[in-house]
């Protein structure tokens, strides 16, 4: 049986293999940040208001997805308790390089996290961990400094723009009476003048330059407002980033894969469904259970897919509506079933009650945490 080693290593060829393609490099963009937050498996050299700045090579746990991720590892592992871990750093960047300025779905930061969401995944982690729960572990939440933020995305903002003027979805016109004429010239060319002109007539303003630049760029159409592309840096929200440790940070991916359903994943499906029903006892429910987010070392991690069940009702029902699920039942039966845990269902339905059952009765069963 392959080692974890293994399979990282190979994730790191193919990683290098796609990157030497597209020109990209695996090494992360330096960013200066403070430690806000470190759990006791942290690294000696960890403090709480010290400065700290990944360096070297982290790889994405999708090398193939040219979209990017904002989760990537370190190849060489650390030990911890005795065992090796590698280090993760979620919301660091686009496979841990640019930063952007605006908001993914989700409601966090596009390729990045929200300081205080960063922090709540954090302390709910650490908590799971408190449960002896077989998750990935917490090690540490870091503040990145406003202006650090500001220039570090710019990067990002420039991508962004970029994307507006390709899809032609600013009124040319404003455009050449706001920085000259343009000739046609390239939108990548255009996006560089538009941030050179911030960078030039707002040095000590930066948002305040790039709220102008975006203002002169919105046509007014409804259907995609331009000003979103800066909703983050302009919600004046802090943003961070969180590390944790894995043993291996490789999922195991798409529920409906029959070639994952071997013994030693039905083995941690069990796992999962025991950690998500001692989770649901403890009032979080963790609204993505499935096996996208199990490590092939049998860790669930995603602590940002979770909910207070004591506080965040409001948010659990619209997360009900957008997933289109009109009651609890129906919603539960989407999270434990097939649609989660796919080929694995009747294991984790077994892990969460201790023997086999059908879905339907262990939807019933689950009822009463609600």
């Amino acid at each position: 049986m392959k080692k974890y080693e293994d399979f990282i290593n190979e994730l790191v060829k193919e990683s290098e293999k796609f990157n030497e393609m597209r020109g990209e490099s695996n090494w992360v963009t330096k960013k200066r940040g403070k430690i806000i937050r470190k759990s006791t498996f942290a690294p000696k050299n960890f403090e709480v208001g010290k400065e700290y700045t990944p360096t070297g090579k982290f790889y994405p746990l999708i090398p193939s997805d040219a979209f990017g991720k904002r989760t990537v590892f370190r190849k060489e592992p650390t030990i911890i308790n005795s065992e090796k871990y590698y280090l993760e750093l979620k919301g660091y960047g686009r496979n841990g390089r640019e930063l952007y300025f605006q908001e993914h779905g989700s409601g966090d930061v596009f390729f990045g996290m929200y300081l205080d969401l960063a922090v709540q995944e954090f302390e709910r982690m650490d908590f799971a961990t408190k449960l002896n729960l077989p998750v990935v572990l917490p090690i540490a939440v870091t503040q990145l400094p406003r202006e650090e933020y500001l220039r570090k995305g710019l990067v990002g903002f420039r991508q962004s723009l970029d994307a507006i003027i390709s899809l032609r979805l600013v009124d040319v016109e404003r455009l050449e009476n706001f920085i000259g004429e343009i000739n046609n010239r390239e939108p990548k060319v255009v996006a560089n003048r538009l941030v050179n002109y911030i960078l030039k007539n707002y040095p000590d303003k930066l948002e305040e330059g790039i709220e102008l630049v975006l203002s002169q760029l919105d046509s007014g159409n409804s259907d995609f407002r331009i000003k979103d592309k800066a909703k983050a840096l302009l919600s004046k929200r802090e943003v961070g980033y969180l590390l944790r440790a894995s043993k291996c940070p490789i999922r195991i991916g798409d529920p409906s894969d029959k070639e994952i359903d071997t013994p030693e994943h039905r083995e941690i499906a069990k796992k999962m469904g025991y950690a998500f029903k001692v989770l649901l006892e403890n009032d979080y429910l963790h609204h993505c259970p499935g096996t996208g987010n199990w490590t092939i070392a049998g860790e669930l991690t995603d602590f940002a897919d979770t909910y207070d069940l004591r506080t965040e009702r409001d948010k659990l029902e619209e997360h009900m509506k957008k997933v289109g699920k009109k009651d609890i039942r129906e919603f539960l039966k989407y999270l434990i079933g097939p649609e989660h845990t796919g080929v694995l269902c009747s294991d984790f339905i077994e892990g969460m009650y201790g023997e086999k059952m059908i879905l339907e009765n262990a939807v019933e069963k689950t009822l009463k945490y609600f």
